[in-house]
């Protein structure tokens, strides 16, 4: 036979699940469920309910990094989301839209434009680190906060059915804290809950609130209304084994409240549990009454009456095991029920607002869900295979070189610093507690100026070279023809000369862009320039030029991430490395002010030598 996973996997992926926004209108009139793709370590929405989300297996707290790639624009648009909010850069690229798990929906400034150029994805990073959770688009910053505690921990990307948006090469790193338990009620937003039957379910929901510890579900006084549903769900589902248990407060004539999973709610009186199977309301299109109730004799566990206690609260679990749900009030036993494979298992509160109001505390999620983080190598979506095999070949080579900055007061024997001071504009090299502060100074629109950090270094076969910087400043360039930066740059001993660089550099509008470029040298003794220019903005990270065999990788690690992101690779002559070549420079382009503080030099080869 069918089994539920069966029925609800439209997503053919084991760490990671999918489940859509529903309420009574989108099922009511037949929206269709969602479809997903999964290709080339990503997954792509085909179609969609509403806003649709995909959950990664585990919830997270603590401090951790999430690093990934989504979809741009072409109605492909989709966002991350981080503490039951995602965020992510709206068309126009002047304005940020963000919203939460319901149709909140808020559109935020960006600050100055971000560049229209983006190409297929945005590099979006989510950082939590000691209670602080901000998330990054190319790496401008998006928005911070301060989560509680006990926030909303699930992760993942959120979709709109409209579009067919994609995210890939999703890498989870860092020690997050992974909970047996989560409190499922932890803000009087009551962020990460919808009512079903409301048609606004935006940032404020109309019948249902929480204040002081107590989720509370508004009456109706209109006797007409005895028999109107209300329910209010969770949004993710119990998509593994676990149980929910929570508070409620019984008094049959004001306060009653009741389990539900997807539409099957279980309707508690003292007699026995009947089933009521929740309907669409206004859109339903079954003709079932909203006030069905049926018995179901054969699923009874233990005697009655049932232990419920009047005019006091009682303690209510629903426990999720396989294809069956048991029910225990005040830790007995009352009812167990194989659920259909139709059965989306979210799990909600429902009651009859014409007949009581409902209260509601103490709500805890217990599930058997993975409590490890995996590894890199074993995370689904992560493509990091090439990266691991650069690592590890980087580690074989014999050549090794490294300085740490901040730990020395001079430079090592056979380093230069090479000033631009003429016109007496500033061009200094410094060492500080942070490393070595370098600046370099304009005071002519037509010059470009640059000053180097010159290493003795000549470089034979393979080699692996990262540059790690800091405090990255750099004024905007008065002229478009024109940028300020700072670059990781070399020269291979060939004919003719090509000399590759790795800019990090401020654009005159204002946008931070990081540039592969490689420099060929033409038989006329002209140049041929191969540029490549990636918006990520950045005041901190690593710069990396690694060559195996004829093929140059550069790549970049943005602010204090290990993650190093492919930008782009270009075939190169195996020749040399010029002895003096490799540098680490501070460029300024017309009048102004560069610096960037270098924070350390990893150099490797298969043959490394000096001068």
């Amino acid at each position: 036979g069918h089994g539920s996973g069966d029925y609800l996997q439209s997503l053919p992926a084991q760490q990671w699940a999918a489940a859509a926004f529903e309420w009574a209108m989108t099922r009511g009139q037949g929206m269709p469920g969602s479809r997903w793709l999964i290709h080339d370590h990503g997954i792509r929405q085909l179609s969609g309910h509403e806003n649709d989300f995909l959950y990664f297996q585990s919830p997270l707290r603590g401090n951790f990094d999430i690093d990934c790639l989504t979809t741009t624009f072409d109605w492909q648009e989709c966002e991350m989301f981080f503490n039951g909010r995602w965020a992510g850069p709206a068309w126009g690229m002047t304005h940020y839209e963000s919203g939460d798990h319901r149709r909140s929906y808020r559109k935020l400034s960006l600050g100055p434009k971000l560049p229209n150029e983006v190409g297929p994805w945005f590099h979006i990073r989510i950082r939590s680190r000691d209670g602080v959770g901000r998330i990054f688009a190319n790496g401008r910053q998006l928005y911070e906060e301060s989560p509680a505690d006990d926030h909303d921990p699930w992760i993942g990307g959120r979709f709109w059915h409209r579009y067919h948006g994609a995210i890939r090469d999703v890498r989870i790193t860092g020690t997050p804290e992974i909970p047996d338990t989560i409190r499922m009620v932890h803000d009087d937003a009551l962020t990460g809950w919808s009512a079903y039957y409301e048609p606004q379910n935006f940032e404020r929901l109309i019948h249902w609130s929480h204040a002081n510890g107590e989720l509370t579900g508004a009456r109706l006084k209109n006797p007409e209304q005895a028999n109107h549903e209300r329910l209010l769900r969770y949004h993710r589902p119990m998509l593994e084994d676990g149980s929910i248990q929570y508070e409620f407060f019984y008094d049959p004539e004001q306060f009653h409240v009741h389990p539900v999973l997807d539409r099957l709610a279980f309707v508690l009186s003292p007699e026995d549990v009947r089933v009521h199977w929740c309907t669409d309301g206004a859109f339903d299109q079954t003709g079932l009454s909203p006030s069905n109730l049926s018995d179901e004799p054969q699923h009874r566990i233990g005697s009655r009456p049932l232990p419920l206690k009047n005019n006091s609260w009682n303690r209510l679990r629903i426990s999720v095991t396989g294809d069956h749900a048991e029910l225990f009030l005040n830790d007995v036993p009352v009812f167990r029920r194989r659920l259909e494979v139709t059965n989306m298992r979210r799990f909600g509160f429902f009651y009859f607002p014409g007949r009581t109001a409902a209260r509601i505390r103490n709500v805890y999620w217990t599930g058997d869900w993975p409590k490890t983080l995996p590894p890199l190598h074993e995370q689904e979506l992560a493509d990091t295979a090439f990266l691991t095999d650069l690592d590890q070949t980087a580690e074989t080579l014999p050549g090794s070189f490294r300085i740490d900055f901040s730990e020395t007061d001079a430079l090592p024997e056979g380093f230069r610093i090479n000033r631009d001071t003429a016109g007496n504009v500033a061009s200094n090299a410094e060492f500080t507690g942070a490393g070595l502060m370098t600046l370099q100074q304009g005071d002519d629109p037509e010059k470009w100026r640059v000053m180097a950090v010159d290493t003795p270094f000549a470089l034979q076969g393979d080699f692996d070279i990262i540059a790690a910087y800091d405090d990255f400043r750099a004024d905007i360039p008065q002229r478009q023809d024109r940028f300020n930066g700072i670059c990781l740059r070399l020269g291979l001993e060939c004919q003719p000369a090509v000399n590759p660089f790795l800019h990090l550099r401020r654009s005159p509008n204002d946008n931070v862009f990081l540039d592969t470029m490689v420099e060929y040298g033409l038989e006329d003794g002209g140049s041929r320039w191969d540029v490549k220019a990636v918006n990520e903005e950045s005041t901190a990270g690593r710069l990396r030029l690694a060559r195996r065999n004829n093929l140059l990788h550069f790549l970049a690690a943005n602010g204090d991430s290990d993650q190093f992101r492919l930008l782009k690779t270009r075939e190169v002559p195996d020749a040399p490395v010029k002895a003096g070549s490799l540098e680490l420079q501070v460029l300024m382009g017309g009048i102004g002010r560069t610096s960037a503080t270098w924070k350390s030099l990893t150099v490797r080869a298969a043959v490394l030598s000096t001068e």
